[in-house]
């Protein structure tokens, strides 16, 4: 995937969609054959509207109450807890927990509950709707596992952000993938479908996003 010399910022709105859990992520979730990094595993995404809806619905008026710092079980020593220090390039250099910070820094929809002890938050990045995250905790308010959706940026040599997303889902290692890989594909499939009509209709010259999400176990 090529860099561009500019970020490409788009204003990702977010589908309302209405969820069950009829179906396992095994009739969702498809390895892909080649391409995982060292403790990766790749899933591929469907379309959107192809794919189950496994989010419950969300209220008229969707966020919670239009404040940044909206979801009050989001600190940062819970996401301290979950990171550690660990980095990865999804949306810049940062660690990973000041990214996840990030993605959801935005006004976030209201809390999704998943109706298995476990519950989503899922918002996108303060004036940033390309930078996207989700969180999942558990009914103490610990985070079990966290997706960012993002576009790599670096800080040096020179300020630099691929032209397409790239997503990635972090897993605590004892969680059963079932319980969570559902919710991950979907707002993955959701957001892809929302960048590639955006660059259709403004970058046409771009290709499709590679609709792969990559499962990283903590």
């Amino acid at each position: 995937m090529d860099d561009s010399e500019d970020q490409q910022v788009v204003n990702l709105g977010i589908r309302h969609v209405i969820g069950g859990m009829a179906m396992t992520c095994a009739l969702l979730c498809t390895a892909a054959p080649v391409g995982a990094q060292p403790g990766e595993r790749l899933v591929m995404v469907p379309a959107a509207e192809t794919a189950p809806a496994f989010l419950t619905p969300l209220s008229d008026n969707g966020f919670i109450d239009g404040r940044s710092d909206a979801i009050p079980e989001l600190t940062e020593e819970a996401v301290v807890a979950f990171f550690g220090e660990r980095r990865m390039r999804v949306l810049n250099d940062d660690p990973l927990a000041d990214q996840l910070m990030t993605a959801l820094s935005g006004p976030p929809f209201d809390r999704i509950d998943l109706g298995n002890g476990y519950y989503v938050y899922v918002a996108c990045g303060a004036h940033s709707c390309g930078e996207r995250g989700a969180v999942i905790m558990d009914e103490t308010g610990r985070i079990v596992a966290a997706e960012l959706i993002g576009y790599r940026c670096r800080k040096k040599p020179a300020p630099r952000c691929n032209d397409l997303p790239v997503a990635y889902a972090f897993i605590d290692g004892d969680l059963p993938g079932n319980i969570v890989e559902p919710v991950f594909v979907e707002w993955a499939a959701m957001s892809f479908d929302e960048v590639d009509k955006t660059n259709r209709e403004h970058f046409p010259d771009l290709p499709p996003v590679e609709r792969v999400l990559r499962f990283v176990r903590m």
